[in-house]
């Protein structure tokens, strides 16, 4: 997406009639970076409504909402933002509802439909970022083949009982999900599906993480997670990081040379 600023106005002059983003370490370059992309979030999980949340504050120009689930109730075990009278409506829409009154000037777009390989890949081509708020193994994995046959980063997330995994795969510089799972032996593991209920600090804290690396790619700031896996123990209070996740040269996805960004 290419930046515009309407009538010669200025970032102040845009978001008079909204909050200003609160955003005191970053400059008017990075606001206006963050006002030109677009992001993408697959699956509206606590993580992924988090993560949404954090994006829409900090004013970014648009954001996808992928999902086609209805809130339910054991949505309400993790997530802060449904109650009992919301469930049954559409997470997606009810969500673009919530994040559209925060007044930001964000365009949230939903996109009401199943995440799958058919109709899936030409939706996110229209984004510039792509989020992981997927709960089931088989689709995360979807979602990094997707990215990868695209040239779109993804910012992934897992949660492993207590234990919070973040890791962003950048297409031709870092391995893919699939080649990041086999490098730490965990290659059986998507074979399960995720619970449908969460705890929900672990879900809230994956959520940040990812909107803060995000914010980090869009606006090139400090290190980001690609070739690194960051993991927090709930439990053990401890961070600690798995570095080399490099791209496999003999892998269909992340070993392609020549990839399109």
């Amino acid at each position: 997406m290419v930046a515009t600023v309407r009538g010669g106005k200025t970032l102040e002059d845009e978001t008079q009639t909204n909050f200003e983003p609160t955003l005191p370490l970053l400059g008017q370059e990075a606001l206006l970076r963050l006002k030109a992309s677009s992001v993408i979030i697959v699956g509206l999980n606590e993580a992924g409504l988090t993560c949404a949340n954090y994006l829409v504050r900090v004013g970014i120009g648009k954001l996808g909402l992928l999902d086609d689930g209805g809130i339910s109730k054991s949505d309400l075990a993790s997530s802060n933002l449904f109650s009992l009278k919301d469930i049954g409506q559409r997470k997606a829409a009810f969500a673009n509802q919530q994040f559209s009154a925060l007044g930001t000037g964000t365009e949230i777009i939903t996109h009401l439909q199943k995440f799958d390989s058919h109709s899936t890949e030409s939706v996110l081509a229209r984004y510039n970022l792509v989020i992981d708020g997927l709960s089931d193994w088989q689709e995360k994995l979807l979602a990094s083949d997707i990215c990868m046959h695209l040239g779109k980063p993804l910012v992934h997330h897992a949660l492993l009982g207590m234990r919070v995994h973040a890791f962003t795969c950048i297409p031709g510089s870092s391995a893919c999900l699939r080649c990041m799972l086999a490098k730490m032996g965990l290659e059986d593991l998507p074979h399960s599906t995720a619970s449908k209920t969460s705890f929900g600090p672990a879900s809230g804290l994956a959520g940040s993480l990812q909107a803060a690396e995000a914010i980090k790619l869009i606006c090139h700031l400090g290190l980001t997670h690609q070739n690194t896996l960051i993991c927090f123990d709930i439990l053990k209070s401890e961070f600690y990081n798995l570095h080399g996740l490099d791209p496999e040269h003999d892998c269909p996805d992340c070993g392609r040379p020549n990839l399109d960004s």
